[in-house]
This record gives structure tokens, sequence and C-alpha cells, in this order.
């Protein structure tokens, strides 16, 4: 698996191998959040191919074009935990709402967590698991069916002329 993770304008790319269960092969996706992205792929093998399974290749992300879906969005360091009520409009194919924690232990554990937008590949992964002799890397991914900003929009004109309807006539 590639992770590809940009913050703030630093990018770092990890390249893991492990065992994984069947809902986290042969997965491309992204995710976006406040001042970042995640982009990740994933590949597995099989004993019928001598465990020898192909590179992945990082999605081709079209996070230019808005699609009208509107997710609640944060970050936080050193925390598995990031709430807010800010919100982030969302781009290309990241229909999903994310919240992301990450627990890291070397000799400390140290934690990210954000909210932002996904793709359904990334939300359908839900944890992975990465041990090496001096590393632990534990991520758990929660998703929500995100609501369309004209979805929201049109609720909120519906209520205000219900509650007009009724207090004026």
């Amino acid at each position: 698996m590639i992770l590809k993770i940009t913050i703030n304008g630093s990018t770092a790319q990890n390249f893991y191998r492990s065992c994984a269960s069947k809902n986290q092969c042969n997965i491309t996706g992204s995710s976006s959040f406040p001042g970042g992205t995640m982009e990740m792929a994933a590949n597995c093998c099989s004993e019928m191919d001598k465990c020898t399974p192909t590179a992945p290749q990082l999605p081709t992300t079209n996070n230019t074009q808005l699609n009208g879906i509107v997710c609640t969005q944060c970050q936080s360091i050193n925390s598995d935990r990031c709430d807010t009520k800010n919100t982030m409009s969302c781009y290309g194919n990241e229909s999903m709402c994310i919240r992301l924690a990450t627990t890291t232990t070397v000799f400390q554990t140290s934690a990210l967590a954000f909210r932002g937008c996904a793709t359904r590949s990334i939300c359908d992964v839900n944890q992975q698991l990465f041990n090496t002799d001096q590393l632990t890397t534990m991520y758990n991914y929660i998703c929500t069916s995100a609501a369309s900003s004209f979805h929201s929009a049109s609720l909120i004109l519906f209520t205000f002329s219900v509650l007009f309807h009724i207090f004026y006539f």
C-alpha cells in the first residue's frame, strides 16, 4: 500500500507491506481536510502469484470540480478527536464525510485526527493496522453519507417557508 499525505504543503509518502483483509485489496482513493490531502492505493497478492503484487498506483485526483457535497472539517494534532461545526465543500469523487483518527507508537504514542471529505473506497477500508519491529500505526476511518449543499439549502428554505406560513397566515 502507498499512502501519501500532504499537510500545509509538506508531503510524506510511505509504502507499507502487510497482511490485509479483502476489503483493503485493489483500492485507490483520496480524502481532503483543512490544509491537506491523503491519497491511498493498495494491491493484494495471493499464493497463486507467489505474493508478488503489482506496485500500487496513486489515484489521479480530479479535485478541481465542486460536487455539491458539504462536510464538517477540522484537524487535530496530538489527539485522536476533533469536533467542529465548521464545514468544507467537497470536490471530485469525494462524496463521503470522513473522520480519521490515527495513533502511532514508536517510543511514545502520538495521534492525529481530521474530518473532511473522502471517496467511498477510502471509507470502505474501516481500519488498518501496520506493525514493524519498532513502529505501530493504527488508522480508523469513520464515514457518513454527505449532504449536498443543494439539499441543505432546500431544507432551510422549506423550513423557513413553513414557519412563515404558520406565523403570518
